[in-house]
């Protein structure tokens, strides 16, 4: 039965796809422009040639639905191919395919076949799938908890709340509930806890735009310590932030902050007393050997008792090391100190104690048993002679 293309025709051509009409046969009757630029053959070079002819990489897996059609009078909607066209032989390309039937004296005529090439939506949804496989992937070894938040607004349009859209499983870890998603951050600590802090900044920079970092404590019942939090603003709407658990970092610098008050306590401390060992060496020595000879010892004595006192610690000094580092500048060698009760000097203790035995050990090089041959000293650890 012949038909009047002429219908077709001007519709056809103006149409953004490409459309074509089969007969029984599958032949082309029509062609428009469209198409011809997907099949890579004139649209003249159609008429009369099947669809085999023009496309065989398709045609085996077109024929079927394109002929039932011919047989059930039913439209075939949303068909997929894959294959090779002669315009692109080296790359396989995908379209999506309409076909309806057209009646003639009640049977069908010929059918009209839409077709809209998808090969670039297809590749951008692969590359979208990979990208979002390769997020997980990172989020599923990131440490830091991420999210996406949205805005929720009173009908005035001010920011109340924030929903999770996204949250990452060191954020779900995080979390004292689960799952995240579609709940809101004040329903998880709401106003006038821990959060109010973070929330206020994330409000202000979701309204602002840009970037803002924080750090904030944080108690959930399980947890107890510090975060420190990155909040960046996608759109309007939405705000995407990273928080890591700073707990430790936030006692190492309060360890740290402790550190450095006793050292300044110590150094402060340790200039008094070389103040006042070289005062109290120029009021004793004689002559200015005698006055060197002294200080250089007592700056020794000073220099061992810091000594001990960076070895052990914060913790006591062992009285036996603390006496030998007081006594060592003397060069006593008769001398000798062992045995006796082991006794913990406290830290506050240790450099006044060192000095006396300093000053002592002086005394004796004088004026005592240690300034004449075959002089002795009491052990006192051990109680010896």
């Amino acid at each position: 039965m012949e038909l009047d293309l002429a219908d077709f025709r001007e519709l056809f051509d103006a149409a953004p796809v490409g459309l074509a009409v089969l007969d029984t046969d599958l032949r082309y009757l029509f062609c428009n422009e469209a198409l011809a630029v997907l099949n890579g053959v004139p649209a003249s070079d159609h008429i009369g040639r099947t669809v085999a002819d023009i496309v065989p990489g398709v045609a085996e897996a077109a024929e079927g639905p394109f002929r039932s059609v011919f047989e059930t009078g039913e439209p075939v909607l949303d068909l997929h191919f894959s294959g090779d066209v002669p315009a692109n032989s080296s790359s396989p390309r995908s379209w999506v395919e309409n076909v309806q039937p057209v009646f003639r004296d009640g049977r069908v005529a010929a059918i009209v076949v839409s077709v809209q090439e998808v090969t670039a939506l297809e590749e951008t949804q692969r590359a979208l799938l990979a990208s979002e496989q390769t997020l997980q992937a990172s989020q599923a070894l990131n440490p830091d908890g991420f999210a996406i938040l949205r805005a929720v607004r009173s009908d005035q349009g001010k920011i109340v709340d924030l929903e999770w859209e996204y949250a990452n499983p060191a954020a779900q870890r995080a979390a004292v509930v689960s799952p995240l998603i579609g709940r809101r951050l004040l329903e998880i600590a709401p106003a006038g806890g821990a959060l109010d802090e973070a929330f206020a900044r994330y409000a202000k920079t979701l309204h602002e735009g840009g970037t803002s970092t924080l750090e904030f404590p944080y108690e959930n019942g399980r947890f107890k310590g510090w975060f420190r939090s990155t909040v960046v603003a996608i759109d309007g709407e939405r705000i995407a932030i990273s928080f890591a658990d700073i707990t430790k970092r936030k006692h190492h610098e309060e360890a740290l902050t402790l550190a450095l008050q006793e050292f300044r306590h110590r150094v402060k401390n340790l200039l008094s007393v070389v103040s006042s060992l070289v005062g109290h060496a120029r009021r004793s020595a004689a002559t200015p050997e005698a006055l060197a000879e002294t200080i250089q010892r007592q700056l020794q004595t000073l220099s061992a008792a810091q000594d001990l006192l960076l070895t052990e610690g914060a913790g006591p000094v062992p009285l036996a090391e603390l006496v030998a580092a007081a006594l060592r500048p003397f060069n006593v060698a008769d001398l000798q100190i062992d045995g006796g009760p082991q006794i913990p000097t406290p830290t506050k203790a240790v450099l006044p104690f060192t000095l006396a035995l300093h000053e002592l050990a002086t005394n004796a090089m004088k004026h005592g048993a240690l300034s004449r041959e075959g002089g002795a000293c009491i052990d006192l650890l051990a109680g010896g002679g």
